[in-house]
């Protein structure tokens, strides 16, 4: 989950250098016999799709909310980064709300779509706006 960033240096970063930085953090749920959050990433793989979380719409009412809260947050510079799951949610965002997002940088991540909102002829995919998307694997992780 989300609760190593902190130890990654952002919200130091972010002071020093005048930016903001948001941790959510998805829903909880016992899976694969072990209690873990996940996001709804249209993936089928995670409990929060089965359970059915509007994660693409708790999402977008953040980064609509912090922009009505605050004038000092540009528009044009909101970016999204997630890991795994979070990388994958992060590339649906996208995706999804064409035009929110500056960028995206997904770490160990790859969509492997189950949401036909992905594939050719998805409502989505028509109205598309591209976004820079930086995707980041190493080779270490043998899963």
């Amino acid at each position: 989950g989300c609760a190593s960033l902190p130890s990654l240096g952002w919200g130091t970063i972010a002071d020093d250098d005048g930016f903001l930085v948001v941790w959510p953090q998805g829903t909880l749920h016992t899976q694969f016999g072990q209690e873990l959050t996940s996001w709804n990433d249209g993936s089928g793989l995670f409990g929060a799709e089965a359970a059915g979380i509007d994660d693409l719409g708790f999402l977008e009412q953040m980064v609509d909310t912090l922009l009505e809260q605050n004038n000092n947050i540009d528009p044009l510079r909101v970016y999204m980064s997630g890991h795994s799951n979070g990388a994958v949610m992060a590339q649906r965002f996208a995706l999804q709300t064409s035009g929110k997002l500056a960028g995206v940088v997904s770490v160990s991540g790859s969509a492997k779509p189950n949401d036909p909102e992905w594939s050719p002829g998805g409502a989505s995919i028509t109205i598309y706006q591209p976004t820079p998307i930086i995707l980041i694997h190493g080779t270490i992780d043998n899963v």
